[in-house]
């Protein structure tokens, strides 16, 4: 998929899938750890719209999406 096309949605999907672990033996990952790499997606979009490589408005988007709360 484009980068340009990525969105809050996606990003929602691809954490999903971390909390929930993958078939067969992977295990779900802990919340820190979830939303830490949430938050380096973020930072890899960030740097690729100062660069003029993605529109501005997909980091802006990303930003929408809330952090995984304890419980």
């Amino acid at each position: 998929m484009p980068a340009a096309e990525f969105s809050p949605q996606k990003l929602r999907q691809i954490r999903e899938e971390m909390v929930r672990g993958a078939p067969p033996k992977r295990r779900p990952w802990s919340r820190k750890y979830i939303n830490a790499q949430v938050q380096r997606l973020r930072a890899m979009f960030k740097w690729a719209a100062a660069r003029e490589l993605v529109p501005v408005t997909v980091y802006q988007a990303l930003g929408t999406l809330e952090p995984l709360r304890r419980g």
